[in-house]
């Protein structure tokens, strides 16, 4: 308002037209105001008001005690019905003007400043308020769902917390929430891996106490059972019959037997079994001489093949080697309806044992733990062979690996051995890193 009466005394007080009512009322139409034009004796000469209603502001504003150059006359006060606000400035010059204004004032209707007010203000307060409405619901929206992250994670806590190590928190890897649920995840995991881990070290401890007082028992089985073995043998010979090749097969299977014990034995007392160098050819024969008979037992067909020539090698720890052995032929009759174990070297300072039988293979509940202890689904298992097979080989510097191959199951170890012109000393093959692949079409 007052930026508008501003404008109007700017453009009135040195005009030199002559402000006739037609002049006033475009200019009162252009300002939104009411103008009236007085001569120097306080007289009203125009008006864009009501004749008398002008007359009545006049009167009023003529007893009011005004400075000269006063801004605001009267504020807010009632004149036919309406709320005004007036103004009043004096010409420049008045007594050269041809149409006797000396003064003008400017009359600004309330009501109207306040719906204009009113306009104005309403389109910034919707749009607050919109503004504020749509900013709240996206607050609590966005409220809810962090609180309902936060949640989840606290019971994916709360569960790990409880020892149910398998259960995972969604994540999508948008934010830190998310990383934090992964890192809960991570930590869950590796605290799976660390129970099972020690589950299966107390089920060891737990095997080789029992199997240290089993294994005295057995001896003394095996030692009577060999004695009565042998005394009908020596019974049958001095009756004048022939050897009876059966119980050659019995004599030696007890044998292996009791150096199983006796290897159980020295284990359980703390110690560590003496071993050497052993020719590889008399190890392979070893080991056909003891499973044939028991493949032959349980039907199931075997072919045993050598791809290259065994006699000029030794192995540094046959012993252990052949226990590794004779466990992955033993899995492979048991498994399937024929086998076939192929050796051979690879290179001149490795052999190389394939064991392929046509079973079904390995379960897909064990088939990525094969080798960890303790897996197995055989309800009279321990689990334990193809773990100590595993170990085996680590310890010799080899290797052993598993795969499915056309329908048939294959199982290779490989171990260092030495030609018997190597003057190498045994037992110093350097220990490489023992690797476990799962089900692949080719070797």
């Amino acid at each position: 308002m007052e930026s508008r009466y501003g404008s109007i005394r700017q453009a009135l007080a040195a005009a030199h037209y002559p402000l006739n009512a037609t002049v006033l009322a475009s200019l009162a139409d252009l300002t939104q105001t009411d103008l009236i034009t007085i001569d120097k004796r306080g007289e009203m000469l125009v008006s864009t008001l009501d004749v008398a209603l002008a007359r009545d502001l006049t009167q009023d504003i003529r007893k009011e005690k005004f400075e000269a150059g006063s801004r605001s006359l009267v504020g807010g006060k009632r004149w036919g019905g309406k709320r005004w606000v007036a103004y009043e400035f004096a010409m420049s010059a008045p007594e050269l003007r041809a149409d006797r204004v000396d003064r003008v004032l400017v009359f600004f209707d309330e009501g109207r400043q306040r719906e204009a007010r009113n306009r104005a203000a309403w389109l910034p307060a919707v749009t607050g308020l919109s503004t504020i409405a749509a900013f709240s619901l996206v607050w609590l929206w966005l409220s809810s769902h962090l609180v309902g992250r936060i949640s989840r994670l606290r019971l994916g806590v709360e569960a790990v917390a409880r020892g149910n190590f398998h259960s995972k928190i969604a994540t999508h890897g948008v934010d830190e929430i998310d990383d934090l649920g992964q890192s809960v995840n991570t930590m869950s995991m590796r605290l799976d891996q660390l129970v099972k881990q020690v589950q299966r070290q107390e089920g060891e401890q737990l095997l080789h106490q029992v199997s240290a007082g089993l294994a005295h028992q057995l001896r003394n089985s095996l030692t009577g059972a060999r004695m009565a073995v042998e005394l009908h043998r020596r019974d049958s010979q001095a009756g004048g019959d022939e050897s009876d090749e059966e119980l050659e097969v019995a004599i030696q299977q007890i044998e292996s037997a009791e150096e199983t014990v006796r290897r159980l034995v020295t284990v359980a007392a703390g110690e560590r079994e003496a071993v050497g160098p052993s020719p590889l050819e008399d190890r392979w024969q070893v080991i056909q001489n003891t499973l044939v008979p028991i493949a032959k037992h349980l039907g199931v067909g075997m072919d045993w093949v050598a791809t290259t020539e065994l006699k000029p090698y030794v192995l540094p720890e046959a012993e252990a080697w052949s226990a590794a052995a004779t466990n992955l032929i033993t899995n492979a009759i048991q498994a399937g309806q024929h086998v076939t174990v192929t050796i051979g070297m690879k290179g001149q300072d490795r052999v190389q044992l394939d064991v392929v039988d046509d079973g079904e293979g390995l379960a897909p509940e064990i088939a990525t733990e094969a080798f960890e202890p303790f897996v197995t689904t055989k309800p009279e298992g321990l689990g334990l062979g193809l773990a100590v097979v595993r170990r085996t080989a680590s310890r010799l510097g080899g290797t052993v690996d598993w795969w499915r191959q056309n329908g048939s199951t294959v199982f290779r170890l490989t171990v260092p051995a030495q030609a018997l012109n190597d003057k190498s000393t045994v037992g110093e093959q350097e220990t490489a890193v023992q690797t476990f692949h799962g089900t692949k079409s080719s070797p």
